[in-house]
């Protein structure tokens, strides 16, 4: 018996046992990749003896090192076999054999699904783009409906109350060019001229989530800016 709380899979452990719910909730978690966040509710159980669910049988088929946590919710009745207890229990239980079956069939199902979903989200439409000496990319005021990010070449920024501004993809965070309008749906608040040919990835505004997904990093820069 796990009580409240208890795990019975670790993320990242190494370990082979398989375990059988029989009566109980379970909650199954993945690390966000990100110190003291919360992890990620991956799914939730309700078992009773009608209806057991198997989790850990990942590690029964090679893979050994846990991809989820799994911790009781509530008190939870459970089997822990290894994997040659499985192996003659599914020997001699063939009911079994097809109950795990069944389960690696749903998990190849979820994880499609999930990478497709990832895939999906990760995505961004973009093109490359080129420009010559005094083309303007954006002037103040106008929609930022793309954000630039600047691969050679250097670019002038004016803005209404200070001095134009010099910059080249090394003065740039990953390269990108004012992104802080692009994140927030706002105007441009400058006007950038390039002041040699140059060549960018224009990402587009329907792009925005997944930018944010890939680099994290240009909204902390604009929190820390507020």
């Amino acid at each position: 018996m796990y009580v409240d709380g208890e795990y019975l899979i670790l993320e990242q452990e190494i370990a082979q046992e398989v375990f059988i719910i029989i009566k109980g909730a379970f909650v199954v978690e993945r690390s966000r990749g990100v110190e003291q966040a919360p992890p990620l509710t991956l799914a939730i159980g309700i078992c009773e003896p009608s209806n057991v669910a198997i989790v850990g049988e990942m590690a029964y088929l090679g893979a050994q090192q846990r991809t989820a946590s799994v911790r009781s919710s509530g008190a939870s009745f459970t089997l822990c076999l290894k994997p040659q207890h499985l192996d003659v229990i599914m020997d001699g239980f063939p009911g079994l054999t097809q109950l795990v079956c069944r389960q690696f069939t749903s998990r190849l199902q979820e994880s499609n699904n999930l990478i497709k979903r990832m895939q999906q989200a990760l995505a961004m439409s973009m093109e490359r783009k080129q420009f010559l000496e005094g083309d303007v990319l954006f002037r103040r005021g106008q929609d930022a409906s793309r954000l630039y990010q600047l691969i050679t070449g250097e670019v002038e920024l004016i803005r209404s109350d200070a001095s134009p501004v010099r910059v080249a993809p090394e003065h740039l965070l990953q390269g990108f060019l004012e992104p802080t309008p692009y994140l927030r749906c706002a105007p441009q608040d400058c006007t950038a001229t390039a002041l040699s040919p140059l060549m960018v990835i224009a990402i587009d505004q329907a792009s925005r989530i997944a930018v944010v997904r890939n680099y994290p990093e240009l909204v902390l820069k604009m929190l820390e800016s507020v």
